[in-house]
């Protein structure tokens, strides 16, 4: 029996074309205190370049008259995806971090290293 626990792994996206397939969905409140979500992208060095803290740019929404491929691809997987929750503990580039979520803004997630 193998009980290895399996965590959700976040990939850095290097460049906006690879934005499309790491992106995630962070479940967190609204103004009025109801659950909703947030689209996001993983980035790393948050308050200066070097800091080393991974967290998670809100995409936000865009409206346009057509979508690529890839925005549909990368629609579709989102809404079929779980949301990463409060308090989960991910993989990033090998090492494990718990998510805290900061809600509705533009850096709705930041990554914590768990202790060893």
């Amino acid at each position: 029996m193998n009980t290895e626990i399996q965590y959700r792994e976040l990939t850095l996206a290097l460049n906006r074309d690879y934005e499309h397939a790491c992106s995630f969905r962070v479940a967190v409140k609204n103004y009025k205190g109801q659950m909703t979500h947030v689209d996001c992208v993983l980035r790393r060095d948050q308050i200066v370049k070097g800091d080393g803290i991974y967290w998670g740019l809100n995409s936000g929404t865009v409206i346009a008259s057509s979508y690529s491929d890839k925005e549909v691809t990368e629609r579709k997987r989102l809404q079929n995806s779980k949301h990463l929750q409060d308090g989960e503990v991910v993989e990033i580039d090998g090492g494990l971090y718990t998510a805290k979520v900061n809600g509705q803004y533009v850096n709705a997630v930041t990554f914590v290293p768990v202790a060893a």
